[in-house]
Parts: structure tokens; C-alpha cells; sequence
């Protein structure tokens, strides 16, 4: 909620410089939301088919165009390669937390 209410503030009157490049930000952000849905979804142990995960990411992907698009309503721009950077942000936040919770349930086999 937070993001959505960050990138739909009108721009300041006078833009500060980047400190951090925007693709990053973007990517950094939709990485943070692919890695928590991720965890959601294998939270209880539950299986996670691939159909599940492809809607998921599938919702990342409408959210961060739905995103995009309505910033034109603040008078930010739509700009495609910020969207590309949440896409991809989304997909490795996603297989990051799936690496991990691999890594883990084959520690805990290992342990037991």
C-alpha cells in the first residue's frame, strides 16, 4: 500500500536528483512483493504447483501495469521499462524465496 501511495503522489514542482536509479527502485520493490507472495504461498508447507505461482506472478505483472498506468492520473509518465523492471523484480523475488524454502525443507530432511 505504501508503494502504490509512493508512486501516486503528483512529482514535486522542482524534480530532486536520482540518488538511486528508478529501474532499480522499481525492480528492487516488485522483488520485495514476489518474494513475500512466494512466502505466503508455500507458508504451512503447503505444495506449490507451477499453475499457482504463474498466477501469482501473473497478478504481479497486471498489478505493476495497472500501476504504471494510472500514475498518468497524477501526472507521472507510463513508462514500459519500468514496468519491465517490476516484472522482473517480481519473478526473482519469487524464485529467491523458492530457492530458500528448497534449501531449507532439504536442510530439515538432512537434520531429521
Amino acid at each position: 500500500m505504501c508503494a502504490f501511495i509512493a508512486t501516486h503522489m503528483p512529482p514535486p514542482p522542482r524534480p530532486a536528483p536520482m540518488i538511486i536509479n528508478d529501474k532499480i527502485l522499481h525492480f528492487v520493490g516488485f522483488g520485495v512483493l514476489g518474494l513475500l507472495t512466494a512466502w505466503r504461498l508455500g507458508e504451512g508447507q503447503r505444495r506449490i504447483t507451477l499453475s499457482l505461482l504463474l498466477g501469482w506472478y501473473l497478478f504481479l505483472v497486471l498489478y505493476g501495469i495497472f500501476d504504471e498506468g494510472t500514475q498518468e492520473l497524477v501526472g507521472r509518465s507510463f513508462e514500459w521499462s519500468d514496468w519491465l523492471a517490476d516484472c522482473v523484480g517480481g519473478l526473482v523475488g519469487m524464485l529467491v524465496c523458492l530457492a530458500c524454502m528448497r534449501y531449507d525443507a532439504k536442510a530439515s530432511r538432512r537434520n531429521a
